[in-house]
């Protein structure tokens, strides 16, 4: 990766993004390779490390914001994403 194209990646990051009227967030970071703050942004875009600091820059504002990776779902009672949509939308589920 360039080091332009390493830029504009990080920039256009949801972090940069984040206001308070933001809505709730459920990332699925499936990546588990070895990644560092340094890593390229190629590596870590998808990387949990990128949805612990996204997770990190929510709490902050006060944001609801959960972090899937490693499979399954620590949100109570959201077995899955569209269990968080339709739960966030207050809509049950209509078959199971």
């Amino acid at each position: 990766m360039t080091p332009e194209l390493d830029t504009r990646t990080r920039d256009a990051s949801p972090i940069h993004g984040l206001s308070k009227d933001a809505p709730p967030t459920y990332m699925i970071n499936g990546q588990n390779s070895t990644g560092t703050e340094e890593s390229s942004a190629g590596l870590w875009i998808h990387h949990p490390l990128m949805g612990l600091r996204l997770e990190n820059a929510t709490d902050k504002l006060g944001l609801e914001c959960h972090l899937e990776y490693n499979g399954g779902s620590t949100i109570e009672g959201c077995a899955d994403i569209e269990s968080f949509i339709l739960n966030r939308l207050g809509i049950e589920k209509p078959f199971e």
